[in-house]
């Protein structure tokens, strides 16, 4: 067996190289017609040094390393594959989506607007499929699994009857609700408070431009107040991809540009549908056995992590920051409703030596104006004796009930 490797080894590694090389031309210059290049360079390099290597391992003693050496990274590459498969709670949501399918009629799962503004399309869905039941995280040892309103957002749909508003909410995943089911969230517990409505907007990954489109599409007249849920964990990483969106930007630079959203949610469903549907295909026997033998979930993670800390390290836009909050100040005030902003802690905050600079400059630029900056990780996070006890097991990810409880109940005390 091993003299069999050792034998075939140069040529079958040689033809594997040039395979790699056509693959990745066809992707890029047939299936993508030349559009998508940069993400490919990658692989063209890849694929380069691999056929150089190749024509190396024709001699002897350099082939016996190099088999050594990608045996090696086999087994690693393949080892992680295999641990971020069994962590893949995509794949988890998915199998409790068919689960669903065979109680309810109308079944989703939820599909955050920021994933399709990279596609540039002509039309933007900034909500999710109406009048389902929407699956979303487990963190907490169940599912969040809503009704969705009229427009695919997490309310009551009865709340778009009511001729006043005392609360709007904007933000992402926080606001939207993640990971736990009503009356738990914020706007419920708001609306439990209040005894007046409220309605949600929030949804997963929403930074500041897409909450702003979010206020602008779906605003209700006769709305008292407007929270602005700002978390620090990502929304300022977030504002950079939307701000290379050209139809978000058309929102910033046209005060009476609209994609007239609450009459073309039909549309909205259809396009979801189908976003969907192709996520989920992956998780087919064929496909998962397809990504497997291709490694897509270790190429997906690293890509993510190298981007990550790219756009980390980029200097933070505060300027585009400062313009979008002008810019719901503004549309607040022309709308006769009040402002607030809500500034939400990440759980690293709460870990060694956490950069409070970000901190420093969003507060900066909110308290130069009208606008109530309510800190939330000083009324409530500080007033704990362990913060992390608001985290799902004390960990990353999004705040448990009580932590929900405890937030709604500070910004109904400091609104009122």
């Amino acid at each position: 067996m091993i003299y069999f490797i050792r034998k075939i080894f140069p040529v079958f590694f040689l033809l594997l190289s040039i395979l790699i090389l056509f693959y990745t031309y066809y992707r890029s210059e047939i299936i993508w017609q030349g559009n998508n290049r940069n993400n490919f360079l990658i692989y063209y390099i890849i694929s380069i040094i691999f056929i150089c290597l190749s024509l190396i391992s024709f001699n002897k003693k350099i082939k016996d390393y190099l088999i050594i050496l990608f045996l090696t990274l086999g087994f690693c590459f393949y080892g992680f594959e295999i641990y971020l498969i069994q962590n893949d709670s995509d794949r988890d949501k998915y199998i409790e989506y068919k689960k669903n399918l065979s109680f309810y009629k109308n079944v989703a799962v939820k599909f955050s607007p920021f994933k399709s503004i990279k596609s540039n399309a002509e039309f933007l869905p900034l909500s999710g499929i109406s009048n389902s039941k929407t699956v979303n995280c487990n963190e907490n040892g169940y599912y969040m699994i809503y009704d969705s309103d009229r427009y695919g957002f997490n309310n009551p749909d009865y709340e778009w009857d009511n001729v006043d508003v005392e609360y709007i909410l904007i933000g992402d995943s926080f606001t939207h609700g993640s990971c736990v089911n009503r009356p738990n969230d914020i706007s419920s517990v708001l609306r439990n408070l209040s005894k007046k409505p409220v309605i949600n907007l929030g949804y997963g990954a929403n930074g500041p431009l897409l909450t702003y489109a979010s206020l602008r599409e779906f605003f209700k007249k006769n709305t008292n107040k407007i929270l602005w849920l700002y978390y620090e964990g990502n929304d300022l990483d977030g504002l950079k991809f939307e701000l290379k969106n050209n139809l978000l930007l058309k929102y910033i630079n046209n005060e009476s540009f609209s994609q007239n959203l609450k009459n073309n949610q039909d549309l909205t469903n259809s396009i979801l549908r189908k976003k969907i549907k192709y996520s989920l295909d992956k998780y087919t026997l064929k496909n998962q056995i397809i990504r497997f033998v291709t490694l897509v979930n270790s190429r997906t993670f690293i890509k993510s992590n190298l981007k990550n800390n790219i756009i980390l390290k980029q200097e933070r836009d505060y300027e585009s920051f400062k313009k979008i909050f002008e810019l719901k100040r503004y549309y607040a005030e022309k709308n006769n409703s009040k402002l607030y902003f809500i500034y939400l802690p990440t759980f690293e905050r709460y870990l060694e030596n956490y950069d409070n600079t970000d901190y420093e400059m969003i507060k900066n630029i909110v308290s130069k104006s009208n606008v109530p900056f309510i800190d939330i990780h000083k009324e409530v996070f500080l007033k704990e004796k362990n913060p992390l006890s608001l985290f799902p097991s004390k960990s990353g990810g999004h705040y448990t009930v009580q932590g929900y409880k405890k937030i709604a109940e500070a910004i109904y005390m400091l609104t009122n």
